[in-house]
């Protein structure tokens, strides 16, 4: 992958890994969590943008606190 991801929203975890397909990407991690789905006229800016968007995502707090809520 070009751009270094960040950890899961929700699980924490580095181990994530991308699926490409003609007309999209997205960043897909071992807990289940994916995307959100990059797509558009071009191809090139699939990967990037699918990175982007990953690494975007707002950081759920993995603390008891938030886990009980």
């Amino acid at each position: 992958m070009p751009k270094k991801l960040k950890a899961c929203p929700f699980c924490g975890t580095h181990r994530t890994r991308l699926h490409e397909w003609n007309d999209g990407a997205l960043i897909l991690c071992e807990c289940g969590a994916k995307g959100p789905e990059s797509s558009g006229e071009y191809r090139a800016n699939f990967v990037p943008m699918a990175c982007d968007l990953w690494n975007q995502r707002k950081q759920i707090p993995l603390t008891p606190a938030a886990l009980v809520r």
